[in-house]
């Protein structure tokens, strides 16, 4: 089947994964999907997602794509904005769902553990789609973008953070990060000091998602560990939360664009990412 790079409903059958190194993804990297996408076993799939752009039809966006709960959620933000970038960050998140589990984005649903982390609900993929019950998925966004983290076989988890709008980043950081982390961050010049400090944010909020806990967890119960060629690593473990090792998984750093930070956590060591752009 001919279909558009766009188009939810493309086929999930044959394209080769663009694989990235570890350490931070260049905005260059993030290119547009192919026609066919492959998403194998371990396999991550990460999305770059533009929430205000002109000509998007949010209208139709919000009366066709959205569920009736999500509509009334849009409809509850005081500021216009919010609410347009709220609808298009969860009907991209559909559309982005269907394309792998093989059904049309109003079709997808979603189910919630007792955690509150959201599912795919089972049923909903179709006969050249995978099965819902192998896929997970992450939703993050901030300001005019959005990250959406689809993988198979593995829990995944995702983050992004403008870095604007946060006067209180010194607190936040004596309250959430360890030990470990508030040194790094003290030895951090003053320009750098910013980054350094949405480099852990972001990565501890990616694998709190990834396990379902988020701030309750206890952020300041395992650590980030930034090594000298800008990768991540994770130490210590959430024993209530998760019964694997922190060790076992990976944290990749991920750039956006400029004026973001973001950052993925996978429960694999060496997960195989490829990182798309989303094209309407």
């Amino acid at each position: 089947m001919t279909t558009s790079a766009d188009d939810p409903s493309a086929s999930t059958r044959c394209a080769p994964i663009v694989t990235v190194p570890d350490g931070a993804i260049d905005a260059r990297i993030w290119q547009p999907p192919p026609q066919d996408l492959v998403l194998a076993p371990g396999d991550v799939h990460v999305w770059r997602i533009e929430l205000d752009l002109p000509g998007v039809d949010v209208a139709a966006l919000n009366a066709l794509v959205l569920a009736p709960d999500e509509r009334l959620r849009v409809a509850r933000f005081r500021r216009p904005i919010d609410g347009v970038r709220f609808c298009v960050a969860r009907a991209r998140l559909r559309q982005v769902l269907a394309r792998y589990a093989g059904c049309a984005p109003g079709d997808v649903a979603f189910v919630v553990d007792d955690l509150g982390k959201p599912h795919l609900a089972t049923g909903i993929d179709r006969a050249d789609g995978l099965a819902t019950a192998d896929l997970a998925f992450n939703l993050s966004h901030s300001g005019g973008l959005a990250l959406v983290a689809v993988a198979r076989g593995c829990r995944v988890g995702v983050d992004v953070e403008t870095g604007r709008g946060h006067n209180d980043l010194a607190a936040i950081a004596v309250r959430y990060f360890s030990p470990v982390e508030q040194t790094y961050l003290a030895g951090q010049s003053a320009d750098g000091w910013r980054d350094a400090f949405f480099t852990l944010w972001t990565a501890k909020e990616a694998y709190t998602k990834a396990i379902g806990a988020g701030l309750s967890a206890g952020f300041t119960r395992f650590d980030v560990d930034v090594h000298a060629d800008g990768s991540l690593s994770l130490g210590g473990t959430i024993a209530d939360a998760d019964d694997t090792s922190t060790g076992a998984w990976s944290v990749r750093r991920l750039t956006p664009g400029p004026g973001y930070c973001g950052a993925l956590a996978v429960d694999r060591p060496s997960p195989s990412l490829a990182c798309w752009r989303w094209t309407a």
